[in-house]
């Protein structure tokens, strides 16, 4: 790599879509391959970046790979493709604001019951316009929160 003025930052970066950091570990304290469960993906995509010519690899490592090296990376069969590429990210979901008078109403029912059953979390919801999966999840965050502030003190 360092002939090829190859970085450890673009390696990582590159050819096995992981952090500089990741990639130096890997080179300090090697695992053995029956150690490994989802970490022998970047090996096997080190051998196989091995096994290019000397043009493919550099074109890999410095982020200019063609076909050959999308087929590379793409090797590796999604069940142990856990982390996802850059190019694979979703775009962002847009986060819900409640109303003002929505909001009120979930907090003083929140205040009276902290754990209210399905039956009156369903009412609750038809009764301010909401879904039952919105209402559901505002009482499990306020416990959630509820929980950190007293722990804070």
């Amino acid at each position: 790599m360092k002939t090829d003025g190859i970085s450890q930052v673009e390696f990582a970066k590159n050819v096995l879509n992981r952090g500089q950091g990741t990639f130096s570990q890997i080179l300090k304290c090697p695992k053995p391959w029956k150690e490994l469960d989802a970490g022998r993906r970047v090996y096997v995509q080190m051998k196989r970046w091995l096994e290019q010519s000397q043009e493919v690899r550099v074109a890999m490592a410095k982020g200019r790979g063609g076909k050959e090296c999308k087929e590379n990376n793409d090797a590796v069969p999604e069940a142990q493709n856990k982390r996802k590429s850059p190019d694979t990210f979703k775009e962002k979901r847009h986060r819900f604001v409640f109303k003002a008078s929505q909001k009120n109403r979930l907090e003083s029912e929140f205040l009276s019951n902290k754990h209210p059953t399905p039956v009156q979390l369903r009412r609750l919801a038809k009764e301010i316009g909401l879904g039952y999966d919105q209402v559901q999840v505002f009482f499990l965050n306020q416990r959630r929160r509820q929980g950190r502030r007293s722990g804070d003190n």
